[in-house]
């Protein structure tokens, strides 16, 4: 409910009625962008670009008002006929100042888009997110996600200790600032990915203007 913002769909209103509880939402007239890459395969990298910037957008709203969402992916992500990207889902989002809603080593989130930190049990931040953002970007980029295994145990392995490949060799015809911002994005580290994400829309931006 704090969360206003273009890129978010708003929560209009919630309660009870006699036993049955209930929330009215914003509809967004659009597909999800889980659909769009099943449909297109790969997404021009500049268009990617345009709408990961939009979802910075939502991620700067819900951190500074202390919330990280926890499952980010592209099925929660509604392109909109005007354009417009929102950022939908915050079934397990988490307050910063909230409790946790885990079990020390407890796991919540979709696999093929958690951040290493997360698939471990171990404490999330807004940095997470900037993870699971890479790892979309990642799959618009190349039709597919970051990591792929037959079971989820395995994928989630994969985010602690696997190497990806680079989305370059996928798709060639991105620039190389994009590529280097997209692994650096998916780092295992935190503290190497973008600080946060105002100034990762700032870099995705200038990638375009460099181009350009």
């Amino acid at each position: 409910r704090k969360l206003k913002n273009p890129n978010v769909v708003e929560l209009y209103d919630d309660g009870v009625d006699h036993e049955t509880y209930y929330y009215a939402m914003e509809y967004v007239d659009g597909v999800t962008l889980s659909e769009e890459i099943q449909t297109r395969g790969r997404i021009n990298w500049r268009e990617a670009i345009g709408i990961a910037v939009q979802v910075c957008y939502a991620l700067k709203a819900a951190h500074d008002a202390g919330v990280i969402h926890r499952d980010l992916k592209p099925s929660n992500l509604i392109l909109g006929k005007d354009g417009l990207v929102k950022l939908t889902d915050f079934g397990v989002a988490q307050v910063f100042a909230g409790t946790r809603l885990t079990r020390t080593g407890g796991v919540i989130g979709t696999v093929e888009y958690m951040s290493p930190e997360q698939a471990k049990g171990s404490r999330v931040t807004k940095k997470s997110d900037l993870y699971s953002l890479g790892a979309v970007l990642y799959a618009m980029l190349t039709g597919r996600p970051p990591f792929l295994g037959k079971t989820s145990l395995e994928v989630v392995q994969k985010h602690q200790f696997g190497r990806f490949d680079k989305p370059i060799l996928f798709a060639p015809d991105m620039p190389h600032w994009l590529d280097d911002l997209v692994c650096q994005m998916l780092e295992k580290d935190p503290d190497k990915r973008p600080p946060d994400a105002y100034v990762l829309s700032r870099r995705l931006q200038e990638i375009v203007k460099k181009v350009d």
